[in-house]
């Protein structure tokens, strides 16, 4: 899916993976509604996420994730 389908996913409280991630990797907005949360518990604001995912890299390759 693009960049803008992973954003609508992640509103949607879908839990998201990317290519580039390994397997075990994904993120989806964490229950406070305000921050992103990754599998390892880690949480960070959406607008730091994204700005070191910038370009074409990770406009698209994004993926509801299957654990």
């Amino acid at each position: 899916m693009t960049k803008i389908e992973a954003l609508q996913a992640l509103s949607e409280g879908k839990t998201l993976t990317h290519e580039y991630f390994s397997k075990e990797e994904w993120v989806r907005l964490h229950e406070n509604g305000f921050s992103y949360e990754f599998e390892d518990g880690v949480k960070c604001d959406p607008r730091s996420f994204w700005n070191y995912r910038q370009g074409a890299g990770f406009e698209t390759g994004w993926s509801i994730f299957n654990g």
